[in-house]
């Protein structure tokens, strides 16, 4: 299996499918954007708005909306203690997706059920490869076709035994994938999907491996913001 390669600008999906989706956005002033998702009105500043580009994420259904961010690495340093901006000349910029899910959407990105296949081994986590996360104390779980370029990144070791833990951020982190850049000190990346959740408003972010460790302030950044933003 050959690693990916990443340029800079380029949004890491993995296994996430993308294809256009509904959302209304129009200009509300010079700066912003006002945008109608769900039953939600947000005015965005259009220095964090990805207008004209939607994605339907995992588990999302036809009808979903949604709406992309970019925030810029310095902002987010701005307001996260310790977040790293750059890697060679790669820019931290963290990409984002702001959903309206559905009723059942919203059930599934409480506990999706993918990670009931990691913590019961089952389905393609079958015959997963677990590892220790380096200098951390979390565990890489690689489904074994895709090893060792993605993995899922958990808190704790899955417990075929037990019932998958109600709070899916309790134990998992992230899902990440590796691969070859040209502008990272190391020649190689590793690009990290997750979410936050705030209330009936999901947010799907990319972050690199080196800013994993803020991961928990950089969804209470994203959380503020996005609640700045609602009318």
């Amino acid at each position: 299996m050959l690693k990916a390669s990443i340029k800079i600008g380029l949004v890491l999906i993995g296994t996430l499918a993308i294809s256009a989706v509904a959302y209304e956005a129009t200009s509300l002033l010079s700066d912003t954007y006002r945008v109608a998702l769900g039953q939600h009105v947000f005015n965005i500043p259009t220095q964090y708005s990805r207008q004209g580009a939607a994605s339907q994420l995992t588990g999302a259904d036809e009808d979903s909306r949604s709406y992309m961010l970019e925030f810029s690495a310095e902002d987010v340093a701005a307001e996260v203690s310790n977040y790293k901006t750059t890697n060679g000349s790669y820019r931290e910029n963290i990409r984002a997706v702001l959903i309206a899910p559905t009723f059942d959407e919203s059930k599934r990105y409480q506990s999706p059920g993918y990670l009931k296949d990691i913590w019961n081994a089952e389905g393609s986590y079958r015959d997963a490869i677990i590892e220790s996360y380096a200098g951390r104390s979390w565990l890489k779980v690689y489904r074994k076709i895709e090893y060792p370029y993605s993995w899922a990144v958990l808190r704790e070791m899955p417990e075929k035994n037990r019932s998958v833990p109600e709070n899916v951020f309790s134990f998992w982190i992230a899902n990440c994938l590796s691969g070859n850049s040209p502008i990272t000190q190391s020649g190689e990346i590793v690009i990290c999907q997750s979410y936050a959740l705030d209330q009936d408003i999901v947010i799907d972010f990319y972050i690199s491996e080196q800013n994993l460790d803020v991961i928990e302030d950089v969804r209470l950044f994203l959380k503020s913001k996005i609640e700045l933003w609602k009318e």
